[in-house]
């Protein structure tokens, strides 16, 4: 994280230590994500988000993540930066379930885990029109499918991110 210019707090170290020994925890039980080892985890997932964060502009303060999956990137991103809202939506109940639980325990605040199934035809109408400044999704669907998701959500001058594999 220092050579990315990012000096983490104690505070921050507790909160990621916390997620990935509950996302681990978790992953015994339930599949969140394909890794199998606290380090893949931290390696794959605080290394992705660290990349997303090189992108974000100033002035940003909400933050969509569509397809969540275990927090990836959302939650992770609101550790690091416990200034923005972020709303995490994801499909999946188990995966909501593990946010919900995840933000409890660390006493996270400003950020909401839903459980919500989004596609071009179906944009769920209580999100307000143009009401967030970056939507950010990793590994979700094709790349016109997610802009034709995001555009009625998103700021007039807002970014998308769209985190994708080499596939």
């Amino acid at each position: 994280m220092k050579e990315g210019g990012i000096t983490p707090s104690e505070e921050l170290i507790t909160n990621l230590e916390v997620y990935l020994g509950e996302l681990y925890s978790w992953n015994q039980r339930i599949n969140l994500t394909g890794l199998k080892t606290i380090e893949e985890m931290a390696l794959k997932h605080i290394g992705d988000t660290l990349t997303l964060i090189r992108f974000l502009p100033k002035g940003v303060h909400h933050v969509l993540d569509i397809g969540t999956g275990p927090g990836v990137p959302g939650l992770i991103l609101k550790l690091f930066r416990p200034d923005l809202e972020i709303v995490l939506i994801d499909a999946i109940r188990k995966k909501v379930s593990f946010l919900n639980t995840v933000i409890a325990i660390i006493g996270l605040t400003d950020i909401w885990a839903e459980h919500c199934r989004m596609s071009p035809k179906d944009i769920p109408r209580h999100f307000p029109p143009e009401s967030f400044d970056v939507i950010v999704s990793q590994a979700v669907g094709p790349l016109d499918e997610l802009a034709r998701m995001a555009r009625p959500l998103l700021s007039p001058n807002g970014l998308v991110i769209a985190m994708k594999g080499p596939k």
